[in-house]
Parts: structure tokens; C-alpha cells; sequence
């Protein structure tokens, strides 16, 4: 029988930015945001948009920003491959898996919050068109 042993797990809480609403026009330091918010013994920045995981966080409360901020990097992608992948003599259904795995896991990470999916749509028609060499 093995002898009892203590295990102690050690948690570190990092403090992250507060992104508050704010009706007018926003500046610095967001209207609706107090002078400083103290958890523990860290304080608090009060901020119009900071990202965190990969997203960035708006103050608006729309996912536009966000959404736009992402059909650049997976544009990006698309122009960085369109000789190699895109403009090449490559099936058509490799193409459409490559989109698939390559290209709209970068517009689509963190997309489950997103009510305006227009944006969205407009980009895949894009790439689509792309692909195709409908451009």
C-alpha cells in the first residue's frame, strides 16, 4: 500500500481586459466604463476592443469587426496558394477539399457567436469563384 501524498495544483488567474458598451462615439476610456475595477490585488484596464484566443473582443457588441479581421486572413490564404493550388491543372474536388480544410477553418474559428454571416457568404461565393476561375 502506498503511502498518502498531497498534490497541490497551483491556479493562475490572468486578468484580462474589460471591454464595456458604450452609446456614443467611443474614446480612450469608453463612457460606460468606472475608473478602475480591482479583482484581487490586480487592476483591471478598461479598453474599447482587446482579443483574447484569437478573437477580438469589441465594445460595439457586433461581430462585424471580427468577421472582417477574418476574411483577411483567409484571403490572404487564398492568394498565397492560388498559383500553386488554385490556378493548377489539380482536381477540382482536391480543390474544394483543400478550401475545406485549409481555408475556412481560418474564416470560421470562433464563429458560433456571429449573427451577420453575410459577409461571410460574399467571401465563400468569392473563393468559390476562384476556385472555378470564374474571376
Amino acid at each position: 500500500m502506498m503511502g498518502k501524498r498531497r498534490m497541490f495544483l497551483r491556479i493562475h488567474i490572468r486578468i484580462l481586459p474589460v471591454a464595456t458598451s458604450a452609446d456614443p462615439p467611443f474614446t480612450k476610456a469608453p463612457q460606460g466604463c468606472p475608473s478602475s475595477i480591482t479583482v484581487g490585488s490586480e487592476t483591471v484596464a478598461c479598453v474599447d476592443q482587446f482579443t483574447y484566443i484569437g478573437s477580438t473582443i469589441d465594445s460595439s457588441g457586433k461581430s462585424e469587426p471580427e468577421i472582417r479581421r477574418r476574411i483577411t486572413i483567409a484571403k490572404s490564404a487564398m492568394q498565397q496558394a492560388y498559383k500553386s493550388v488554385w490556378n493548377a491543372h489539380i482536381a477540382l474536388s482536391t480543390k474544394l477539399r483543400l478550401y475545406n480544410t485549409c481555408i475556412l477553418p481560418n474564416v470560421l474559428y470562433a464563429s458560433e457567436s456571429w449573427a451577420d454571416v453575410a459577409l461571410l457568404d460574399a467571401f465563400d461565393q468569392w473563393c468559390l469563384r476562384h476556385i472555378l476561375g470564374f474571376t
